[in-house]
């Protein structure tokens, strides 16, 4: 269950970023996007997210859970390459992946 509310702050956090950017490219001036569908669910996702956050904290301790919350970033990396068509550098793609190990050594090498 604790690490259950961990990847629920995950996919919550990755949604509300892929919602902000479907919001972005909508045409017309940035006040009127955020009270589009967009809008309300980007809020609605992080909202989410941080009560969850809160609950999860009372279980999880703050250096596991921030760590394994570093893996949204590569999610919306991943996220916006294939959703998105966007351009990601070797670089970066190495950087994931470095990402994943250090996931993988934070969760499996305790103590």
């Amino acid at each position: 269950m604790d690490y259950f509310l961990i990847f629920a702050i995950i996919a919550l956090n990755v949604s509300a970023n892929f919602f902000m950017k479907c919001m972005a490219n909508l045409p017309g001036q940035f006040v009127y996007k955020l009270f589009t569908w967009y809008g309300v669910g980007a809020v609605a996702c992080f909202g989410g997210a941080f009560v969850i956050y809160i609950l999860a904290l009372q279980r999880v301790p703050l250096h596991i859970a921030q760590s394994f919350l570093a893996m949204q970033y590569g999610l919306v990396m991943l996220m916006a390459y294939f959703y998105f068509n966007e351009q990601i550098t070797n670089m970066q793609w190495v950087g994931f992946g470095l990402m994943v190990i250090g996931l993988f050594f934070i969760s499996f090498f305790k103590g």
